[in-house]
Order: structure tokens, then sequence, then C-alpha cells
């Protein structure tokens, strides 16, 4: 004789259909907040170590007239920091001459070419991105989309951050079950 066992889900499929379609339109197609909330930071934070290490070892030296004379006039100020105006466009949302714009599925970060040619008179993002017969070049944008720590923290901070809103929306349609 045949054994029948029947189960209630609870929460109820209708439940888990609501959840499976909230968590893909909104966490998994619009990852709004992680750009701003966590994506910038990490980029920023690996814009800051190219600037601190200078370009991790590889940007070319300063000729030795212009490293003496940056150094009288901006003492302690390693390369691209003389007034920290590049820097901080380039670490800063909302700075002078930051670009930061996101969607939902895209961000867009850096330092605004427009704004260093109509401020200095020099495009300085680009001139320094690809350098000119009078200046190497002092990569700091290229440096950062091939860096491969950038790459696996954003990778992680990817991941934390699905896992928390995923969490966060699993509470609020079953419950803390």
């Amino acid at each position: 004789m045949p054994v029948k066992i029947e189960f209630d889900i609870n929460p109820p499929l209708e439940n888990l259909k609501y959840w499976i379609e909230h968590v893909e339109k909104n966490v998994i197609n619009d990852l709004s907040d992680f750009w701003d909330g966590w994506a910038r930071k990490l980029v920023a934070e690996e814009i800051a170590r190219i600037f601190a290490t200078q370009g991790y070892g590889t940007w070319a030296a300063l000729s030795p007239r212009y490293a003496m004379r940056k150094s009288k006039i901006y003492p302690g100020r390693t390369m691209l920091r003389a007034k920290d105006v590049y820097f901080r466009a380039s670490i800063r949302k909302g700075a002078k001459g930051n670009i930061f714009e996101s969607s939902a599925t895209e961000m867009t970060w850096g330092a605004d070419e427009a704004w260093f040619e109509s401020t200095y008179g020099f495009p300085y993002p680009v001139a320094l991105e690809k350098g000119s017969s009078k200046m190497p070049a002092r990569s700091i944008y290229d440096l950062a989309a091939h860096s491969e720590a950038l790459q696996a923290n954003l990778v992680k901070g990817l991941t934390d951050y699905l896992h928390k809103r995923i969490d966060t929306e699993s509470k609020r349609t079953f419950g803390n079950v």
C-alpha cells in the first residue's frame, strides 16, 4: 500500500515568485547603489595607491631641472601632487574636475579633461595618460583599469553587496525564517 505525504510550502510560492522577480529587477538589474556606495570608493582607493606609489613605481622620474624647481616651490610633494587639484579630482566624488556618473548598469569615474583645459589651459588628464614629446606618460586611469587588485576588490565588493541586498530582500519578503 503506497504512503502519501503532502507538504505545505511555507512561504507560499507566490511569495517566492515575487522575491525572485523583485531581486532580479531591483538588485541584480539595478546596481546604482553598488556604484555609488561601494565601487567608487574602491576605485578611489586604488587611484590613491597609484599616486602614493608613483604609478606602482613605473612613472618616469622628473627631469633633474624640474625636480629641483619643484622641491623649492612644493617641498615634500611627490609627482603629480604639487597643488593636489588633479589628485582630488581623481579620488573625490564632487571635487572640481571630477567625473562621476552612474546608471543601473555602469559607472564612469575620472578627471574631466575639459575642466582642466578650461581652468588651466591644458588637458592634464589626457596629457598625463598618454604623455607627449616633452613629458613622459604618467598613467593613472590605465593602471587602475588593469589593476588585478582593483578587479579582485570589485568582484569581492559586488559579491558582498549582492549577498547583503539579497539577504535584505529575503527578510523583507519572508521574514526572519
